[in-house]
């Protein structure tokens, strides 16, 4: 299994198209080198994420990152979580209208990180990687 079959499944069932920060590319093909089980599992929850991306107050299956002490401002990232493994998704949607000001949308996600959730590795990752991604949300998925 590698990142471009995972793609391709995605385009193949029309949701998301995902993109990875270098480093959760790294992270990613760590655990195919290492855990192949656990692998397919972060893979099968990457294509359910892409489906329908989402906060789950708005129908989909992430799950909003906010404000912590312990791990500063997260706002506007979701995760989702893989229980049986211990494992953190962090993701940034990008969603942008068209150049030509059309109503065409380029809907995209951004995979920040892929990690353990052991003293709130994934979240303080996250913080570390927030200024890399492209969190462009409409105002009306702001709340």
């Amino acid at each position: 299994m590698t990142w471009d079959e995972i793609v391709n499944e995605i385009a193949l069932q029309g949701g998301y198209v995902p993109s990875l920060h270098p480093k959760a590319f790294d992270e990613l093909q760590g655990l195919l080198r290492r855990d192949m089980p656990v692998a397919k599992m972060v893979a099968a929850a990457i294509v359910k994420v892409c489906k329908n991306p989402l906060p789950q107050d708005m129908g989909g299956v992430g799950r909003r990152l906010g404000k912590r002490k312990e791990t500063g401002d997260l706002r506007p990232l979701l995760y989702v979580k893989l229980k049986g493994a211990g494992i953190r998704i962090v993701y940034a949607l990008n969603h942008s209208t068209a150049e030509d000001g059309s109503e065409r949308t380029n809907k995209s996600l951004t995979i920040a990180v892929i990690s353990k959730r052991e003293d709130m590795e994934a979240y303080l990752e996250a913080l570390k990687r927030k200024p890399d991604l492209l969190a462009d949300w409409p105002e009306e998925w702001a709340k």
